[in-house]
């Protein structure tokens, strides 16, 4: 039976593992020039986006118009 600091241990590094892999992906699209990306980070009630373009940006904070 594996102790909960095996398990923790493999948490922590499927993590990292998914972390390495999602900058892999960013970093392979920018550089063709292939994708466009954005994200959004809330501090509390605040948002705060950012995108490659205003079109994604304002995909990112809610503020699609059709």
């Amino acid at each position: 039976m594996r102790s909960s600091q095996d398990i923790f241990n493999t948490g922590i590094i499927l993590v990292i593992l998914g972390f390495v892999l999602v900058l892999a992906g960013v970093l392979i699209s920018s550089l063709n020039g292939t994708g466009e990306f954005g994200g959004l980070i809330l501090i509390g009630p605040i948002p705060i986006a950012f995108g490659s373009s205003p079109e994604i940006t304002s995909s990112m904070s809610g503020l699609v118009h059709s």
